[in-house]
């Protein structure tokens, strides 16, 4: 029983012994740590570090950024939105036709011995789609004394109907074929950069090629110079490799130039200055294209072809065109109404006149028919217009044949030039080791440099052919995808109409 008692005096003793222990390091921390404001003349004593200058890493114009900045500094881009505006304001004048048309006009009269007259003549019409017209003409002057006019035309025959919608139909269509034609300015510009920019890729990578071949070369001399200096070699295997050495710095000089003059198209597509310095990603990046399948190949070309859907929306104005040729050959029968009101003599003012306006006479409708007797002009307008129709119609088949004969063509184009890469890359892999096999032979004496010279030449316009295959094939997708219509569709590009 004592053990337990034992064990709480220990117990007490440790924990007061823990709370004066924790006391006194907490208090001791406090005034270690306490943290006080430096003074004005310590700060002035601190001495800042020296900025350093910061590193600036190369920035590589990328296909993306290529395409934005044609997008913003082309000047094919900026006519093509200007003509967008013109397009806007001729739909716009197309749906004003059947918008109330207000005029308002007013004359002074100045007579000798009299008071100056005034008169002012304020007007409403609206054409309506079934060809309706209502008109409302006022005349009033500041005695007071005015006059309205309310008349309304029906035409029952020639006129009547959906025939009076074919003018504001037709500039709908326009409208529809001025946007595929902005798309289509839009999606051939995008393409041009595309391929100008790939050019200079072409180029870069060729001039490579080129390098590591004169490099090859010059190396390839100097060895030739050691061993004829050593008696191992005679002088004319160095007379042959100094000519091919000759021969392989004119091709690189001619691909710099050709590089340098396809550097200043891609700036002229960009819309920049000819002096302007840009460092173009260089690296190929190729991937085989998966094209969609035949059928569905076509059916998006018919759907989203640019110049293919304008012609389809240029049929419906053709048909119209008859319909409006058949009309014009109507007879003329207009059924038309008015009514006249008027204010009482003795008004002395404006409102007064109005309050007083009042039926002058009773109302009056008049129904007038024109027949026409051989209207030549309007026959030979029909045939006209049947005959349009007709080529439109044929122009049209045509079209759509031509573009499923592209389709399949750029397909089949695309499925060969991709065996033909693997077909290529083989044959560079095999080239290669046939070179160094060759080279052995030659340093053993199996072999002439004619033979090693041959064989480089050979690998060196492989490995030139592979390039331009490779931006041939991804030119080949950019142009397929052009005639699809989904250029715009592939590099994310929105048209706001």
């Amino acid at each position: 029983m004592e053990h337990p008692e034992k064990l709480k005096k220990i117990g007490k003793f440790l924990l007061g012994f823990l709370s004066f222990s924790f006391c006194f390091h907490t208090s001791f921390a406090q005034q270690m740590f306490v943290v006080k404001p430096a003074t004005e003349a310590e700060l002035n004593k601190i001495s800042l570090p020296r900025p350093q200058p910061t590193i600036r890493k190369e920035k590589l114009l990328t296909l993306n950024e290529a395409i934005i900045l044609a997008l913003r500094n082309n000047p094919t881009v900026e006519n093509s939105r200007f003509q967008r505006i013109s397009d806007k304001y001729a739909l716009e004048l197309a749906n004003y036709a059947f918008e109330p048309q207000f005029d308002f006009s007013g004359n002074v009269t100045f007579t000798k011995g009299e008071k100056t007259g005034y008169n002012f003549n304020p007007g409403i019409s609206l054409n309506t789609r079934a060809g309706t017209q209502l008109k409302l003409n006022n005349t009033t002057n500041l005695q007071g004394n005015q006059q309205e006019e309310f008349t309304v035309t029906q035409p029952l025959l020639r006129g009547f109907g959906k025939v009076n919608q074919f003018p504001w139909l037709d500039a709908q269509d326009t409208e529809l074929v001025a946007r595929q034609t902005f798309k289509n300015s839009i999606m051939q510009m995008v393409t041009q950069v595309i391929n100008n920019y790939r050019q200079v890729v072409q180029d870069d990578n060729n001039l490579k090629v080129q390098q590591k071949a004169l490099t090859r070369a010059e190396q390839t001399a100097e060895q030739y110079k050691l061993q004829i200096n050593a008696g191992k070699m005679a002088a004319s295997e160095l007379l042959q490799e100094q000519t091919n050495l000759a021969s392989t710095r004119l091709d690189f000089v001619r691909q710099k130039n050709s590089a340098e003059q396809n550097y200043q198209t891609l700036l002229d597509t960009l819309g920049l200055a000819p002096e302007s310095k840009l460092k173009v990603d260089t690296n190929i990046h190729f991937e085989i294209y998966h094209p969609p399948s035949k059928d569905q190949a076509v059916a998006l070309a018919l759907n989203h072809n640019p110049q293919y859907v304008s012609q389809k929306v240029q049929l419906n104005s053709a048909e119209r065109a008859v319909l409006s040729a058949k009309d014009n050959l109507r007879w003329q029968l207009d059924l038309s109404g008015s009514l006249t009101f008027a204010s009482s003599p003795g008004s002395t003012s404006i409102a007064e006149g109005f309050q007083s306006l009042s039926p002058q006479s009773d109302p009056t409708a008049i129904i007038s028919l024109s027949i026409p007797i051989r209207d030549i002009s309007s026959k030979a307008a029909l045939v006209n217009a049947k005959i349009s129709l007709i080529q439109a119609q044929e122009s049209l088949e045509q079209a759509r044949r031509t573009l499923i004969r592209q389709v399949v063509n750029s397909l089949s184009d695309l499925n060969n030039q991709s065996e033909q890469l693997d077909i290529a890359k083989q044959g560079i892999s095999l080239q290669r080791k046939n070179l160094e096999a060759e080279q052995i032979k030659q340093k053993y004496g199996q072999s002439t440099a004619l033979n090693v010279n041959l064989i480089q030449d050979n690998l060196l316009q492989q490995e030139i052919d592979y390039v331009n295959s490779q931006i041939s094939y991804l030119n080949s997708v950019t142009n397929f995808e052009n005639l699809l219509g989904t250029t715009l569709d592939k590099w994310n590009i929105k048209m706001r109409y």
